[in-house]
């Protein structure tokens, strides 16, 4: 148990470490315009009409909700701050490596 805890503590402070550069990138002319900046239901943060649109939306052609939840929950708790959205997901990443190494354990 103590070494599994070591490793996922290493997992957790080398993924940090590696993604941490990413609180001062910008947003990216691939998709980010359409999934944050430039979609006013996203930057709206959450309330019932957004939440409505991102359960029905199929916007780039998917329907994933949970991203545009996501997505809505950076803008709600940090604007339109790219470095905050960029290290939601820099934590979301890590926590699912401890989470995997964890889970192929048990």
């Amino acid at each position: 148990m103590r070494r599994e805890l070591l490793i996922i503590l290493v997992l957790v402070a080398a993924t940090t470490t590696v993604f941490w550069q990413v609180r001062h990138y910008d947003f990216i002319d691939f998709d980010d315009d359409v999934y944050v900046w430039t979609n006013p239901h996203v930057r709206a943060g959450l309330n019932s009409e957004s939440l409505r649109w991102a359960f029905t939306a199929t916007e780039e052609s998917n329907w994933h909700p949970l991203t545009w939840v996501s997505h809505m929950i950076d803008c709600q708790l940090f604007g339109v701050n790219p470095g905050r959205h960029h290290l939601t997901s820099t934590f979301m990443h890590t926590a699912n490596a401890a989470l995997l190494f964890w889970s192929s354990r048990r």
